[in-house]
């Protein structure tokens, strides 16, 4: 195809030529000849922009390896465990399957709690892409701000029975809780399909409107919703079904007013 391109250019430039000037039949071959050059040199020049890409990418192929080698290392010297029921305190932990590094938190609710969102200082950009949503980000933690993944949260509900927590705090700090008695999310081919319901707490149950509802992120998703009204909450991943309770925003519409949170973490706890 390039060679095509070059030699339709080559024509039209001795047309040009042609008509241009009364040139004799040497000076059109000359000046062809420079053509056939021209386009030998940039078939090599792109040849060598070929080859400098394939070793920029087998550089950036090993630094991933090395890099998720160091991670691994790192990993396996966090304590272990089958699942936030065996820890005796809070903690960071050693997720055995699926392999992760979670929070457990064993202060709050009788405790056993597997943290999968939290944000503390709203630092964090949480406008990300499906992929990134799909397989966490941010650093796991205590007073870190994170999001553990869809599919590791999807890998650790499917089996069993489990239940969601909310905390909430706003600007003034009050605080404010909800606890739904069962919840869990479908696989990625179901786009990670949200069953919560048996709402009990304090806080405004917007996630029960969720049920059923697959995530949306602004790169992939299959929920129409008001681009007009919903502007804001687009630029986060979460189940869309109207612009209430995305807690991956910087501010959650709430009662038609919004309300700007400075704190709130999602948890999990299974039988």
């Amino acid at each position: 195809m390039k060679f095509a391109v070059l030699a339709l250019l080559a024509n039209f430039l001795v047309v040009v030529i042609v008509l241009s000037e009364n040139l004799s039949e040497e000076k059109i071959s000359e000046r062809i000849a420079k053509l056939e050059t021209l386009g030998e040199i940039l078939t090599q020049n792109q040849k060598s922009l070929n080859n400098q890409i394939g070793v920029i990418e087998s550089s950036l192929s090993l630094i991933t390896d090395n890099t998720r080698k160091v991670l691994d290392n790192q990993l396996e010297k966090i304590p272990a465990i089958s699942s936030c029921k065996e820890p005796l305190k809070s903690g960071v932990f050693r997720l055995r399957n699926p392999k992760l590094k979670v929070y457990c938190e064993m202060d709050s609710f009788d405790g056993d709690w597997l943290v999968i969102q939290q944000r503390v200082d709203y630092t964090l950009s949480f406008y990300r892409s499906w992929a990134e949503y799909r397989d966490g980000f941010g650093t796991v933690g205590k007073e870190s701000e994170f999001w553990l993944g869809l599919e590791a949260v999807h890998q650790i509900t499917k089996d069993g029975s489990c239940e969601l927590a909310v905390d909430l705090k706003d600007q003034s700090g009050h605080y404010e809780y909800a606890r739904y008695s069962h919840f869990g999310l479908a696989g990625e081919d179901h786009l990670y399909r949200l069953t919560v319901g048996g709402y009990s707490g304090t806080a405004f149950h917007n996630f029960v409107k969720l049920n059923n509802y697959s995530f949306m992120t602004y790169d992939f998703g299959s929920v129409i919703i008001d681009q007009n009204i919903c502007d804001l909450h687009l630029s986060s991943g979460w189940w869309y079904c109207n612009c209430n309770c995305n807690l991956n925003c910087p501010s959650t519409y709430r009662n038609d007013e919004c309300t700007k949170f400075s704190y709130s973490r999602m948890m999990i706890r299974c039988k």
